[in-house]
C-alpha cells in the first residue's frame, strides 16, 4: 500500500509540469488571441477613419466642383449679359449713325439745291449785268472793227477753254502738251501758282519748269491751256458767282467779266461750273 501512494505521489510529481505547461500554453494563446483581437479592432477602426476621411475628402471636392459650377455658370450669365448690353449699345450706335448719315445727306443735298438756285440766279444776274455793260459800251462809244470788250485770244486762232488733266501713270509733260496742242512752257506757266488752283500754299505742280521735260506727279490736277503755244499769266478757278469777287477780279487782274469770259473762249457766265478753271492773262 505504500508502494502504491509512491506511485500515485510519483505521478502527479510527473504530471504537474506538463499540467502548468499546459496552462502556461493556454494562457499564452488566449494572450495571442486576445492581441490579435486588439489588433484587428485597432485595424478596423483605423479602416472606418480612413473611410470616413475619404468620405469627407470626396464631399469636400464635391462641394469644391459645385461652387466652381456655380461660379462659372454665374460668370457664364455675367458675360452673357454683358455682351447683350453691348450689343445692344452697338446697334443703338450704328442706328444714331445711320440716322446721323441720313440727315447729313440731306443737309448736303438741301445745300446743294440752295448753292445750285443760287449760282444759277447769280449767273443770270452777272450775264445781264455783262449784256448791260457791253450794250452800253457799245452805246457810248464808236463802231470800231475789233470788240473792245473781250481779252486778245489765241493768236493762233479762236480762244479755246482750259480744262483740267489729271496726271496718271506714265505721263510726262510733253505728250500731255502734244495731246491738247499746247507747249511745255505754257502747261508750266498755268500751273506755277497752285495757291490759286486750290492747292496748299507750299504745293508745287510742275517741277524744273524750265527744263526741257518738267516733272510731274501722279494723282495733281493741272490746267491745260487748250490750242495756246503761249501763254503768260496763271490759272484759277470758278468758286462762285459773287459780284464782290468779280469786282476784285477787275480790280486785282484788270479784267472785266466779260474779258475775263472771252479769252477763256466761254461764251456766257451760265456755262461755268463750280471749279472750273479759267485762265488769267498777264498784265
Amino acid at each position: 500500500m505504500n508502494q502504491n501512494n509512491y506511485r500515485q505521489s510519483l505521478d502527479s510529481a510527473n504530471r504537474l509540469p506538463i499540467i502548468i505547461a499546459l496552462v502556461v500554453g493556454i494562457a499564452l494563446v488566449a494572450f495571442v488571441l486576445v492581441i490579435m483581437v486588439i489588433i484587428s479592432a485597432a485595424n478596423n477602426d483605423k479602416a472606418r477613419v480612413l473611410a470616413l476621411q475619404d468620405k469627407q475628402k470626396v464631399a469636400l471636392a464635391d462641394a469644391t466642383i459645385a461652387a466652381l459650377e456655380s461660379r462659372s455658370n454665374a460668370t457664364a450669365i455675367a458675360i452673357a449679359e454683358k455682351e447683350a448690353t453691348l450689343q445692344q449699345r452697338e446697334a443703338g450706335l450704328a442706328s444714331t449713325i445711320r440716322a446721323k448719315e441720313e440727315d447729313d445727306a440731306n443737309a448736303a443735298a438741301v445745300v446743294a439745291n440752295l448753292k445750285q438756285e443760287q449760282q444759277l440766279e447769280a449767273a443770270k444776274r452777272f450775264n445781264a449785268t455783262a449784256v448791260a455793260q457791253t450794250a452800253t459800251k457799245a452805246k457810248s462809244e464808236p463802231i470800231r472793227a475789233v470788240p473792245t470788250t473781250r481779252a486778245t485770244p489765241n493768236p493762233s486762232g479762236e480762244a479755246k477753254r482750259p480744262v483740267w488733266y489729271e496726271v496718271k501713270v506714265g505721263d510726262n509733260l510733253s505728250q500731255v502738251a502734244a495731246r491738247y496742242n499746247t507747249s511745255v512752257r505754257a502747261i508750266a506757266e498755268a500751273n506755277r501758282n497752285a495757291v490759286t488752283l486750290g492747292y496748299a500754299l507750299y504745293k508745287i505742280l510742275i517741277e524744273n519748269p524750265e527744263s526741257y521735260n518738267p516733272t510731274i506727279h501722279v494723282g495733281d490736277r493741272l490746267v491745260i491751256p487748250v490750242g495756246r503755244q503761249e501763254f503768260k499769266g496763271f490759272g484759277i478757278i470758278w468758286n462762285n458767282s459773287n459780284p464782290d469777287e468779280w469786282q476784285r477780279l477787275q480790280k486785282d487782274y484788270g479784267l472785266t467779266l466779260t474779258e475775263l469770259l472771252g479769252y477763256n473762249g466761254i461764251a456766257s457766265v451760265t456755262e461755268l461750273r463750280t471749279g472750273d478753271p479759267l485762265l488769267v492773262p498777264k498784265k
